[in-house]
């Protein structure tokens, strides 16, 4: 998992990071690099989990990739697990 700390105050040059770095994470998402993406409600942290199979490396180099990068400083912790909805097997009532 890596926790973004974003800026306290976001001057224009950082808001006009972030379509592309949406456009990044979905991208991401779809590819099942990244599993979670989530913000604050007061906008100061993203909490992201990515599915990577060389812990540190593969992170810095997801990251290194990040729009917003220039503007935000973070920290990564190794998870053992982490479920959430999409992971549990899902029926057709068909």
């Amino acid at each position: 998992m890596v926790v973004f700390n974003l800026p306290e105050i976001w001057s224009p040059d950082f808001v006009q990071t972030i379509p592309a770095q949406r456009a990044l994470i979905n991208e991401l998402l779809a590819e099942g690099v990244v599993q979670s993406y989530s913000i604050s409600a007061d906008r100061t942290k993203v909490w992201m989990v990515l599915t990577v199979e060389n812990d540190q490396y593969a992170v810095e180099a997801v990251i290194s990739k990040f729009p917003i990068l220039d503007f935000v400083d973070y920290a990564w912790e190794p998870l053992l697990l982490t479920n959430d909805s999409s992971s549990l097997m899902q029926f057709s009532l068909n």
